[in-house]
């Protein structure tokens, strides 16, 4: 959890998940409205939400996905801080 509270190491995930320029989670939040509020209190506002213990995911937004054969695939979308909370990998 150490590295995680670090702002370096949130800031490099953030810039990670912005990179990839991926839809808002269930929250609604957009890359454009943190950068408004400030992505500084963000990353802030999330390391402390971490080292309080009181960091919790958000519920994931799902998506159906049409496919051929009228089937569908559906896939889950993280709220942007849980990407840069959970790293690259989310």
């Amino acid at each position: 959890m150490f590295h995680v509270v670090k702002l370096d190491t949130l800031e490099a995930a953030y810039l990670e998940a912005k990179r990839h320029n991926g839809a808002p989670g269930s929250d609604g939040e957009t890359f454009e409205q943190i950068e408004v509020r400030g992505r500084g209190e963000f990353l802030r506002d999330l390391a402390a939400d971490v080292r309080a213990g009181t960091y919790r995911p958000r519920p994931y937004r799902r998506r159906e996905i049409p496919k051929e054969g009228g089937k569908v695939r559906v896939i889950s979308i993280p709220a942007i801080r849980d990407r840069v909370a959970q790293g690259p990998s989310a």
